[in-house]
């Protein structure tokens, strides 16, 4: 494969990660409108442990599909315009991706004792690589 083929697969790869991850996050929030018992939030810790760990598949997809791009760039087989344009389209989606995480990590938990690890598992979720909890 040359570098085109594998920037552009790379950046697919990237494109299908960040969808199922949008799926299970969508999907957690349709099956759980609020925190309101302890199985609520065990789900919502099993649907976290995913996002973070596909978080840091997409870094890898994402990362070394730019250090092709770079090289690609460099060697003059792949253009700048075809570089920009799927990473324009990467972010894009990202950023409705981020909107739905949003939503998660701001839902109502009625169970006044489950607020704090709720509050903690949602700091872990945006401040660490890996999940801790």
């Amino acid at each position: 494969m040359n570098a085109v083929n594998w920037f552009v697969l790379l950046l697919s790869l990237a494109v299908v990660n960040s969808l199922i991850a949008g799926v299970g996050v969508r999907r957690f929030l349709s099956l759980h409108p609020l925190i309101g018992n302890q199985q609520d939030l065990e789900s919502f810790k099993e649907m976290v442990r995913r996002q973070m760990y596909q978080a840091l598949l997409q870094i890898g997809f994402l990362g070394i599909a730019n250090i092709v791009g770079l090289y690609g760039l460099l060697t003059h087989r792949i253009h700048l315009l075809l570089i920009i344009g799927l990473d324009v389209a990467v972010i894009i989606l990202s950023q409705g991706m981020k909107k739905t995480e949003e939503q998660a990590r701001a839902m109502n938990v009625v169970n006044v004792a489950l607020e704090g690890q709720y509050k903690d598992i949602c700091e872990t979720w945006v401040k660490k690589a890996l999940p801790d909890f």
